[in-house]
């Protein structure tokens, strides 16, 4: 109610104020919580600044899927920045280029955000995937299991998008995986076959214990299919037909010291 009353409100008509943060619009609001009162306003400014971002990333999107349906992060950046140029999003000292800067950053945040459920991915406005060529074949040992050509391929892409929503993704050049923004998961953050090491931001394909995320995921598929392969090996399996298959540039390969040879997904969307 707060962000709809506070859009709804006219800018400030003195020429100083009105080159503040929302045009000079202020709003005054009461709380009998002291508490309350003290966190409102900064919950009110973060919520509202994520929404504006995302807003903005969303509306790059449509635009770009106008002129194709073959959309590109680049493209989302390109017309995201010409519209935050328009709206006024920006001050005029800063560059096009810082522009651009900014909004990949937004991009970033929103392709590995910790807050899932009001993503834009989450809510389903619109679907990050990765870019796939027309003459690759799915792993022939998923078809086997009884799974279609097109069944293959999207449990391939959810098993690594789980990879994507623990933060292990790589950035465009511009972009700081150590940038504050993405607090408390900054990165770069890395995957590898097996061996977890949370202290060096290392994660493990194959569980370190006894089961993960990718682990649960497959046995449920598994026991829809009428199958009682062990999952933990089926996922070995995918892992290395990963890095060695046709899908071998979604990943990132790089070898870091003293941690050996790791990986990180790609943002070829």
């Amino acid at each position: 109610m707060a962000t709809a009353l506070y859009q709804a409100l006219p800018p400030a008509s003195d020429p100083d104020q009105a080159d503040q943060p929302g045009e000079g619009r202020k709003l005054l609001l009461f709380s009998d919580s002291r508490q309350a009162a003290a966190y409102f306003a900064p919950y009110l400014e973060d919520s509202y600044t994520r929404l504006q971002r995302r807003r903005l990333v969303f509306a790059g999107a449509v635009q770009a899927h106008q002129d194709g349906p073959d959309v590109r992060l680049s493209d989302i950046a390109h017309h995201a920045t010409r519209l935050s140029t328009r709206l006024g999003v920006f001050k005029r000292h800063h560059s096009s280029q810082d522009r651009r800067r900014q909004l990949a950053l937004w991009i970033q945040q929103e392709i590995v955000s910790l807050d899932e459920r009001n993503a834009l991915e989450g809510t389903g406005l619109l679907r990050w995937e990765l870019l796939r060529e027309d003459q690759w074949n799915a792993p022939r040992p998923l078809i086997d299991l009884g799974l279609t050509e097109a069944e293959a391929w999207h449990l391939v892409e959810e098993l690594l998008r789980t990879i994507r929503s623990q933060g292990a993704v790589s950035t465009p050049d511009d972009v700081d995986p150590n940038d504050d923004a993405f607090d408390p998961r900054r990165g770069p953050i890395y995957m590898r076959s097996t061996g977890a090491e949370s202290k060096r931001k290392v994660l493990s394909w194959l569980p370190t214990r006894r089961r993960n995320r990718r682990v649960d995921y497959l046995q449920r598929v598994l026991q829809r299919l009428g199958r009682d392969d062990d999952p933990a090996t089926v996922l070995d399996g995918i892992w290395r037909w990963l890095i060695t298959g046709p899908a071998k540039e979604w990943l990132a390969q790089t070898t870091v010291p003293q941690l050996g040879w790791s990986t990180n997904s790609t943002t070829r969307f």
